[in-house]
């Protein structure tokens, strides 16, 4: 397997200029030569669960057929764990099976396990899928709106997915285009490598022909088909980059068509979205995959907040039938041919027409000042979407003062010398929200002004740094005595925040022990908190770094204990092998080796002669790293800094 540290993490502007790239004319035959592969991931905010949320559902439907009742609880949560519970006691369900070594239900793994053993039958499967889609029925959520306007603006001509449901036609579908549909491996001879249609692919099959492959035999069974191995090979042979989002790569037989497919094409262009950018948590073949030439991964978050940055990187800001749907009724209105023989309908089909253009020449409601600030902020016009709105009271209309002071923080984050004095407006605009706002959208808002205070804290005004560190560790104070137990995502964030505070505190004072101890307990509270979070918006690895900087300094503080100096190192270690997403340029690759250099020389200083021997080897591999990233970067300073640390470490026995 190749090295996580060969990963390389790229963002949304990388992905959407290589998109400009790959659009077909407007005016030929081409559709463009990207291709997306969908997973469930990008279809759960429409109310489909993905892998974890259909095994709860199963879990509750084998208590209600093996046990006679669906145990009471809270939540479906709560009740399916106790189902899973029951189950395990009954003789249902392997132990081993359904609960981790540390009795965590294994909700992932368990997905395929139940529809293996227990609902083995096409009839029960479908069964489930028509559930699951009749719950989320008529939902369409921002991800897919905005795949089908990639597809309309002929960005990309062939959509891979893996889902049972219907969101990618329906997305496309509503862009007034009707691509070809393959439902399965017998419908692949339908697809073509340079379509004049777009197309649309069923890797399992849809709502009505799902094919579930859970055992060894079905899992292999597309690398054994020669139909899927042709089609893969040939619509990529003809594309320009294949986009994967919301797939967690976990299915054995579709990796490998990727691999292969990675393999015949070495120098096609790949993005991986991934949830978060933490490698670690990227499967086997993923990793495998990504480690080729022209292979990227970008940390997009769930797929609703993905599809809207990328629509803001491309200028586009949202679906052209959301931005004007009379507009849209209009271009299709002659499409309904009035038939000759049934007299009634012709009349109805003309007044059909006529109400559309009575509509579109008529007075069209007007924008409100909070359509068009969520229009211009959408395609990245900050000011001007300022501008719309005016002033904004936060208790009449939360949801646009929001957008009015994340504007003025974009604006300040945008050219911070040009804008300073929209960072102060943001910040009392936060104030007033937190004020005028409860539950998650206060919790939101609060998180929101703890940006600001950071930004505050590095503008460079004479006592903003201390000021702000001192209000952001109140502030998160305040706030985590008034957060639900269960909000572990909005606790770990502000943990991470108030950890981030003591740590740049302790810094300016010279390293206060202190304040970098209280650092240190709230970098693991964070940990703690968002390893339970179902939607990590700060990435682990992000506060391991922070974790390990301040451990490295507390037992720099102690030379009569290694402990932390060696958790410094083992941190760091993860942190290197396993790059943030910011870490994209080589400046940023370089500081993540050079620092995991830093602590292995500091523990050198404490270790037997043999120990020193291995960390001293670590240390100049992890120097030779950071110099090369340091001359690809061409800041020849810190060429030269690496270079005379590579000179001051001991020889090599």
């Amino acid at each position: 397997m190749a090295d996580d540290s060969d990963i390389q993490w790229r963002t949304v502007q990388h992905l959407a200029r290589d998109l400009m790239l790959a659009k077909g004319d407007e005016n030929g035959p081409s559709r463009g030569r990207a291709v997306f592969l969908v997973g469930a991931g990008c279809s759960v905010s429409a109310g489909i669960p993905a892998a974890r949320g259909v095994s709860r559902l199963v879990a509750l439907h084998l208590a209600q057929a093996y046990l006679g009742e669906i145990p009471n609880g809270a939540d479906d949560e709560e009740r399916s764990d106790e189902a899973l519970r029951r189950l395990v006691a009954a003789g249902h369900v392997e132990k081993n099976r359904a609960f981790a070594d540390d009795g965590k239900p294994q909700w992932g793994e368990l997905y395929q396990y139940f529809f293996a053993e227990h609902l083995k039958s096409p009839n029960q499967q479908r069964e489930l899928i028509y559930g699951l889609i009749e719950k989320s029925k008529g939902k369409l959520n921002w991800a897919h709106a905005c795949l089908g306007e990639l597809v309309a603006q002929r960005f990309v001509n062939t959509v891979l997915t893996t889902n049972f449901d219907q969101l990618v036609l329906t997305g496309i579908f509503r862009t007034g285009i009707i691509p070809v549909v393959a439902d399965g491996f017998s419908a692949l001879n339908r697809i073509v490598a340079e379509p004049l249609v777009p197309q649309l692919i069923h890797l399992h099959g849809s709502m009505n022909t799902y094919a579930m492959r859970n055992d060894p035999r079905t899992l292999a069974e597309p690398m054994h088909d020669h139909r899927p191995v042709t089609m893969l090979n040939g619509v990529l042979q003809r594309a320009n980059l294949l986009v994967v989002v919301g797939y967690a790569g976990g299915e054995e037989g579709l990796m490998k068509l990727l691999l292969q497919a990675s393999s015949s094409l070495e120098q096609l262009v790949i993005y991986w979205i991934s949830y978060e950018d933490d490698a670690a948590r990227l499967t086997g073949d993923c990793r495998k995959l990504l480690a080729g030439e022209n292979k990227f991964a970008i940390a997009g978050g769930e797929a609703d907040r993905f599809f809207g940055d990328l629509m803001q990187e491309l200028g586009i800001g949202q679906p052209g039938w959301v931005a004007d749907p009379i507009g849209e009724l209009f271009n299709h209105r002659v499409e309904l041919v009035a038939p000759e023989s049934v007299s009634e309908a012709a009349i109805l089909i003309e007044s059909y027409r006529e109400k559309i253009e009575a509509a579109m020449v008529g007075a069209p409601p007007p924008e409100e000042p909070r359509q068009k600030a969520a229009r211009l902020r959408a395609a990245g016009e900050y000011g001007q979407a300022r501008a719309a709105l005016g002033e904004v009271d936060p208790a009449a209309d939360p949801g646009a003062a929001r957008i009015h002071a994340l504007n003025a923080l974009s604006l300040f984050e945008d050219d911070a010398t040009a804008n300073r004095a929209m960072l102060d407006t943001a910040i009392s605009e936060f104030e007033a929200l937190i004020a005028a706002t409860s539950g998650r959208e206060q919790t939101e808002n609060v998180l929101s002004l703890l940006d600001a205070l950071f930004d505050l804290s590095e503008a460079g005004g004479e006592g903003d740094d201390a000021e702000a560190l001192e209000r952001i560790v109140a502030t998160a104070s305040e706030w985590l005595g008034k957060l639900g137990s269960t909000d572990w995502t909005g606790r770990g964030r502000l943990l991470f925040y108030r950890a981030q505070a003591h740590h740049r505190r302790a810094e300016s004072n010279n390293d206060d022990v202190n304040d970098m101890r209280r650092a240190a307990e709230d970098y693991r509270a964070a940990l703690e908190a968002l390893e339970q979070a179902p939607d990590r918006t700060v990435s682990t690895i992000e506060v391991r770094e922070g974790l390990a900087a301040a451990l490295q300094v507390l037992g720099a503080s102690d030379q009569d204990n290694d402990q932390d100096a060696r958790e410094a190192v083992q941190l760091f270690r993860e942190v290197a092998e396993h790059p943030r997403r910011d870490a994209t340029q080589p400046e940023d690759e370089a500081g993540l080796h050079f620092n995991l250099a830093g602590a292995l020389i500091a523990l050198m200083q404490r270790v037997d002669a043999e120990e020193a021997q291995r960390l001293g080897s670590d240390a100049r591999d992890a120097l030779l790293r950071a110099e090369r990233a340091y001359v690809r970067a061409g800041d020849s300073d810190k060429v030269a800094e690496v270079r005379q640390r590579l000179e001051d470490l001991p020889p090599q026995a």
